[in-house]
């Protein structure tokens, strides 16, 4: 693909790195790479060391700005990075900020919307290209997807095709700049929710208020790379990173968990019973 633009890809990940990868196979040149500063992922730039990229702490910075401003980059394309970006930032390209959020807009705009829509059981998960503004993701839809998460999936899932789904999304994207075929689509407001960026804390298990199919979903959304659903026995913390629904039906008291026929663990939840596949004590995994 020839593009002529100068391009600017900020990263903090694998969606990153994906990404990058697209772009180089599609022959389309980088002219920096901005690494979120806990960056870690090097072994690929080990393969491409001719990659111009920088390590930054706060890309609202006005030396860094300003720095970008002297690029004269025509296009940023966010991926994962998980600083929100300033006026004066937005500003530095010539043509617009792709921004990759991981939820159908604007019912998914805010934090974690991965994790959210599995929490919410959605069944085929959305994704958009937006051109980002000074609001949080209340910006004109440039592209959306959206694939189907089955059952036995889950947060990790998601991710890989997500991130193999934006990596195609954003060539796309720049095909249609460079056809000049680019549509914008507003998002209508009135529509508009926004989830809370989700922390470790969030993932304690409520078995009494809730549904056996809904916590199902929750652990399904907070497993690995995250640092799972959890609860407490006495003053054991369990941390719980896979769990189904079994044929047989438990009912009981929220929160009891108890053994049939040698099986188990079975934790009964508001409903019924679900049945504990992968679980440790303090991080220490289960024997």
């Amino acid at each position: 693909m020839k593009f002529g633009e100068k391009i600017v890809v900020f990263i903090s990940g694998e969606r990153g790195l994906v990404t990058i990868s697209e772009l180089i196979k599609n022959n389309i040149k980088i002219d920096l790479i901005v690494l979120s500063y806990g960056f870690k992922l090097l072994s690929f730039f080990e393969k491409h060391i001719e990659l111009n990229k920088e390590k930054v702490k706060n890309v609202n910075d006005p030396d860094f700005i300003n720095k970008l401003s002297k690029l004269k980059p025509d296009i940023f394309i966010v991926a994962g990075f998980p600083q929100i970006f300033s006026k004066e930032l937005l500003c530095v390209p010539n043509k617009l900020t792709i921004n990759q959020h991981a939820g159908s807009l604007p019912k998914y705009r805010g934090g974690s919307p991965l994790n959210w829509q599995i929490i919410q059981g959605e069944k085929n998960i959305g994704i958009s290209l937006i051109k980002m503004d000074e609001g949080i993701d209340s910006g004109k839809v440039i592209l959306e997807d959206n694939f189907l998460l089955a059952d036995n999936e889950n947060i990790s899932d998601a991710h890989r095709k997500s991130n193999k789904l934006f990596a195609a999304m954003t060539i796309m994207a720049l095909n249609l700049i460079e056809q000049n075929k680019l549509e914008l689509k507003s998002q209508k407001e009135k529509d508009a929710i926004y989830w809370h960026q989700r922390s470790p804390i969030d993932g304690k298990i409520d078995w009494r208020g809730t549904k056996a199919e809904d916590i199902v979903n929750l652990i399904r959304a907070l497993t690995f790379p995250y640092p799972g659903s959890f609860t407490f026995k006495e003053n054991l913390k369990i941390i719980i990173f896979s769990a189904v629904i079994p044929e047989i039906m438990i009912k009981g008291n929220p929160g009891r968990v108890l053994y049939l026929q040698g099986k188990g663990p079975y934790v009964i939840c508001s409903d019924r019973a679900i049945l504990l596949t992968k679980y440790s004590f303090d991080g220490l995994e289960d024997l």
